[in-house]
């Protein structure tokens, strides 16, 4: 079985010198995070990725280049900080959660299945998931623009993440994804 990270420090994904809505940047960060859960194999996180922790580096300077993300949180600490329910680090935790609940709910991330990526526009990728011995498919959708994209599809789809279904026709989210069942 295939194992990766993903590993996604909050301020790489998000600049820190810009002003913007939280849900904004949650959107952004949680789409490069479904985009590294839509690959299949197991995925590992950092701590730190699931609570959208800055990019860490030491004061004293890095001992070796794996220090980076590898900030020490001690327990009590951290538990407080995800009791606070309004907290960012709850909240980013609270979506990760989900994208995880449904991911390990499919078998369309199954080492045997087949991976074929495509361009739906300049922002929009689009990634199929097929497999060998059956019918069945799965389609990543994935806005990486700031703008609402215009996306048009073959034939109806549910999206396993929402619930809802997909129609021909759909106006995709600024850094909004699907994952798409057929």
């Amino acid at each position: 079985m295939l194992h990766y990270r993903v590993v996604t420090p909050w301020n790489l994904i998000n600049n820190p010198n810009l002003i913007e809505k939280f849900q904004l940047q949650l959107d952004r960060y949680l789409l490069i995070i479904s985009l590294g859960l839509f690959l299949n194999g197991i995925p590992a996180f950092y701590i730190n990725g699931l609570i959208g922790a800055y990019n860490y580096i030491p004061e004293e300077g890095l001992d070796e280049n794996r220090t980076i993300n590898r900030e020490i949180f001690f327990e009590n600490q951290l538990f407080k900080l995800l009791s606070d329910k309004k907290s960012l680090q709850t909240q980013i935790l609270a979506e990760i959660k989900k994208l995880l609940k449904v991911r390990i709910s499919q078998t369309a991330f199954d080492q045997k299945n087949q991976y074929k990526s495509f361009k739906l526009s300049d922002n929009v990728l689009g990634i199929k998931i097929f497999f060998p011995d059956k019918k069945e498919l799965l389609y990543g959708i994935f806005n990486f623009s700031k703008q609402i994209q215009k996306i048009k599809l073959e034939g109806e789809y549910f999206d396993i993440i929402s619930g809802q279904e997909i129609r021909k026709k759909y106006k995709l989210g600024p850094y909004e994804f699907l994952w798409l069942k057929t």
